[in-house]
């Protein structure tokens, strides 16, 4: 009587992962971690009463109306946290992800990502950028969505998004970016009533 062979066990070399085979495992590990740390982080916040709290989304908050804006005058606010300082500028030129009529309307955060230093007060309407920062020159064009032009910084400034509704009040409605020493832009803060 006659049996049939059995399959052959598989030899170490047979084992071997290709290089792109590695790299993609190691992608959807890395991409897991991540979000589940991010999730992680947001639901182990259990605040007692009195104590800051954990947004889960931005607010939408009217921070200033069309009528009140000057070309090249910026208007301070915070958002999306208290002590989060943001400028609103008209800057009269059309700009990457701007509102109103003439799409010359932004919103950005005043620390600079580089280090954290405020850029408040160093608004340069005549090129229209945010800077130079105080402590290591970076400097931000607020025309083209708040990209560095000199110094150390090496990501945009956190740009605030805008709504501007018919009658012409504007509202923040969330942030473009990571805000400085934040590990995410909600976390830990009073929001903004």
């Amino acid at each position: 009587m006659e049996t049939e062979p059995s399959p052959p066990t598989p030899h170490a070399h047979e084992l071997r992962l290709t290089r792109r085979q590695l790299m993609v495992n190691a992608g959807v590990a890395g991409t897991g971690l991540i979000v589940g740390g991010a999730i992680g982080t947001i639901l182990t916040r259990i605040l007692a009463p009195g104590q800051t709290q954990t947004l889960t989304s931005y607010p939408q908050v009217q921070i200033a109306h069309l009528n009140d804006l000057h070309v090249g005058k910026p208007v301070a606010f915070d958002y999306p946290l208290k002590g989060q300082s943001c400028y609103l500028i008209r800057l009269g030129t059309p700009a990457l992800d701007g509102v109103g009529p003439q799409g010359d309307v932004v919103a950005f955060s005043t620390t600079c990502v580089h280090m954290g230093c405020s850029l408040a007060d160093h608004y340069r309407a005549a090129y229209n950028v945010l800077g130079p920062c105080p402590c290591h020159m970076s400097t931000y064009d607020l025309s083209m969505g708040g990209m560095p032009t000199i110094g150390n910084a090496t990501e945009n400034l956190p740009q605030i998004e805008l709504l501007v509704e018919q009658h012409g009040a504007i509202f923040a409605q969330g942030v473009w970016g990571l805000l400085y020493g934040f590990e995410h832009n909600l976390t830990s803060g009073t929001p903004i009533a």
